[in-house]
């Protein structure tokens, strides 16, 4: 194992970075070791080797939007905030941004009336993750009623329902650790 240390003398790619992550939008640094020099980068598929230059990718931290007022929501909510993920209330007045690609819908209605609103915000997001409380049949008459509104088969197919990695539960704790473990199984397996 080598180690190496390099002193850098401008802040303008570190700058970059942090002012391009705190714009909600992905960003990277190419560190070419032979010159000592540190550049910013916008488009950046995966960290790794690029010929003499090695790049690291960075993506904003993860916001999860949910949608809830049970006690899987409260589960959920007070679950993701003790793993350090922040988790925003999605009510009606709530800001989504149209092009931020590093948030993720949760939505734990009972109702699925009450669900719906929730969830055509979902679908005209680029979030990646969109996720549906709810059985099979639920989920099949969620479908219909999307279908009728216009949702097409590619937006529809984005919809995680019943949601979670494992099932089906009716303990609220087990719904949340579930709903939980499926948004960082898919946060995780989209890392650059």
């Amino acid at each position: 194992i080598t180690l190496a240390i390099h002193v850098l003398r401008d802040l303008a790619a570190l700058d970059a970075l942090l002012a391009t992550l705190e714009a909600r939008r992905p960003g990277a640094l190419d560190y070419d070791p032979a010159g000592q020099r540190l550049r910013f980068s916008a488009n950046a598929p995966h960290t790794g080797w690029r010929e003499a230059r090695f790049q690291t990718c960075y993506l904003p931290e993860p916001v999860i939007l949910l949608s809830g007022q049970g006690l899987e929501a409260r589960q959920f909510h007070a679950i993701a905030a003790a793993a350090g993920l922040q988790v925003v209330a999605l009510e009606p007045s709530t800001a989504i941004s149209g092009d931020d690609t590093e948030q993720a819908f949760v939505l734990l209605q009972h109702d699925l009336h009450r669900e719906l609103p929730a969830l055509r915000r979902a679908l005209a997001s680029p979030a990646f993750f969109i996720g549906c409380l709810g059985s099979r049949r639920t989920h099949q008459e969620r479908l219909r009623l999307l279908q009728a509104e216009g949702f097409g088969d590619d937006q529809l197919a984005r919809i995680q329902a019943p949601i979670g990695l494992f099932g089906p539960s009716r303990e609220a704790r087990a719904v949340a650790v579930s709903a939980l473990a499926q948004v960082l199984s898919v946060l995780e397996a989209r890392r650059p």
